[in-house]
């Protein structure tokens, strides 16, 4: 019994992380997301672990290696890190894994979760090459997802003084998105508070931020001067709300996640007099622009590595086993 427990003991310790003691979601930001930010557009190369070059794996062990000292090399090993995280509840740090390759069920690929649904990774092919940031929730992304784990532990999360509101005021950065660039408040890592988002697309969003998304009272102007002042839920116009038309025309309505209920108040003969109840306005949070979102090819992540370990790791295997060694 005594050495079936240390057995127990020396393989939880293999799966399970090493832990640095770090206070708070202001360390991952620190150590983990600024310094990936930093190495978008570096290149892909199987194999590779940094410091310019990587394969979605290596990008992930140059990141966390040091504070993991058990970080598994290939990210079908990674998968079986730390703990299960639901996808609605991930936070930045968090991995992502995706079964990307020819056979459907295997691990193949893995992601930092960056926060309001980005991710960053090192990508082996498709319309985007190398370190890129991009959309969880594009369709390829989507329909590949497999898994996300939770490797650091949870001080990392743990935010440290004072209220929720002076925590996430002394948290003021600037960060790449896949919609777009903030800069604003955080609260455990994502958008929170009062926020500027420039927006991929030439429009922009300033205002609250409530768990990653425009969220509470703002402004959306459009690229072509349009401008929605009023209420938002996750991203949409949603409740009270007017937009000032670039032709001098006004329009207050009712909305529910973009499309007006009830209009409350027209002005003038131009855009506003041609909108009726029941139109979607949509925020660029709606549309779905992503060239990921028409790729249908294979992304082979790292699994050629995995096969090759796994091969040199039998190899080892049977020379150490050869009868009369």
């Amino acid at each position: 019994m005594r050495h079936a427990k240390v057995i127990r003991t020396l393989l939880l310790s293999f799966l399970l992380p090493v832990i640095v003691d770090l206070a708070s979601a202001n360390e991952i930001n620190r150590l983990i997301l600024v310094p990936a930010m930093k190495l978008v557009g570096s290149s892909y190369v199987m194999g590779a672990t940094g410091p310019d070059k990587f394969d979605c794996s290596g990008f992930v062990t140059y990141l966390y290696k040091p504070y993991l000292e058990n970080l598994p090399r290939v990210s079908r090993d990674m998968a079986r890190l730390g703990r299960t995280v639901q996808r609605q509840s991930l936070l930045p740090g968090d991995l992502v894994f995706f079964a990307t390759g020819s056979s459907a069920g295997q691990v193949t690929h893995v992601a930092v979760y960056l926060g309001q649904g980005s991710l960053i990774h090192a990508i082996s092919n498709g319309p985007n090459r190398g370190v890129a940031i991009t959309s969880l929730g594009s369709r390829y992304w989507n329909n590949h997802y497999y898994t996300s784990r939770r490797v650091l532990d949870d001080r990392f999360y743990r935010e440290t003084g004072g209220s929720q509101s002076e925590t996430a005021a002394a948290q003021v950065v600037e960060r790449d998105y896949a919609k777009g660039a903030y800069r604003g408040n955080l609260n455990q890592g994502e958008p929170e508070g009062e926020g500027l988002i420039h927006l991929s697309n030439g429009d922009s969003y300033r205002g609250d931020f409530h768990g990653g998304f425009p969220d509470g009272k703002g402004e959306y102007l459009w690229k072509n001067g349009d401008r929605y002042q009023g209420a938002f839920q996750a991203g949409t116009f949603h409740g009270e709300g007017t937009i000032l038309f670039h032709d001098g025309s006004t329009l207050s309505a009712l909305w529910n996640r973009g499309r007006i209920v009830s209009i409350t108040r027209s002005i003038g003969e131009g855009s506003a007099a041609r909108i009726r109840p029941g139109t979607l306005c949509k925020s660029y949070y709606q549309v779905e622009d992503s060239p990921w979102d028409s790729f249908n090819g294979v992304v082979e992540g790292d699994f050629a590595l995995w096969r090759q370990n796994d091969k040199d790791q039998f190899e080892k295997w049977k020379r150490e086993n050869q009868p009369g060694r």
